[in-house]
């Protein structure tokens, strides 16, 4: 079994003005990319854990590029590796609030290979045969919707791979802004969560 995971890919994103177009390319660039290394790879699943947009309000071609990109995404990986892929996403504070948020954008009942969970009003948790994932999208209260939300869906271990997706920052992983909403590492940590993959905080660190 086989994931790809991405974050923060921030499409749309046009800071600083003065370069505003070349910065929407790069960024657009930068996603095409993505997908082709994870078709060339071949996976299983895709975790997207956080700001597919970089706003809630975009360009209709920008909107345009990604739901086509995801499209790609799927078509090809099918055809070249024989195999369909699932791509499972949460929220990030970019993207917007749980009541109106760009990942409506992406959802359509043709794109069955997209799963967009973990928020008040939609599922928490997606699973197959194969994996038990649990989402959480942002919050400022993080802690009290992780408690709400996430912890009564956890469960038990029953042989399937057990997958936490989270946009937010890690305390005890790395630097939280003062003020900034956050969870601790040895809260998401939990036994019986074989992977937790989170965004929200753009610099890399080691597992």
């Amino acid at each position: 079994m086989k994931f790809a995971v991405l974050a923060d890919t921030h499409v749309g994103r046009a800071i600083p003005l003065s370069i505003a177009e070349y910065r929407r390319k790069a960024f657009c660039e930068a996603f095409r990319k993505a997908v082709d290394a994870i078709v060339a790879e071949g996976v299983d699943y895709v975790f997207l854990c956080g700001d597919l947009f970089e706003r809630k309000t975009l360009r209709p071609s920008i909107v345009h590029f990604v739901v086509e990109e995801l499209h790609r995404l799927a078509l090809e990986h099918e055809e070249r590796h024989g195999r369909p892929l699932r791509v499972v996403m949460v929220r990030g504070n970019h993207d917007g609030s749980p009541k109106s948020n760009t990942l409506e954008y992406v959802e359509h009942p043709l794109a069955e290979y997209i799963v967009v969970i973990g928020d008040e009003g939609r599922p928490v948790v997606y699973e197959d045969d194969r994996v038990y994932v649990v989402g959480l999208g942002y919050y400022d209260r993080v802690e009290q919707m992780y408690e709400k939300l996430v912890e009564p869906v956890l469960g038990v271990e029953d042989g399937r791979v057990r997958v936490l997706l989270l946009h937010t920052f890690l305390k005890g992983y790395h630097d939280v802004p003062p003020g900034a909403s956050s969870i601790s590492v040895e809260r998401v940590g939990r036994p019986g969560v074989d992977f937790v993959f989170v965004g929200h905080h753009h610099e890399r660190h080691e597992p």
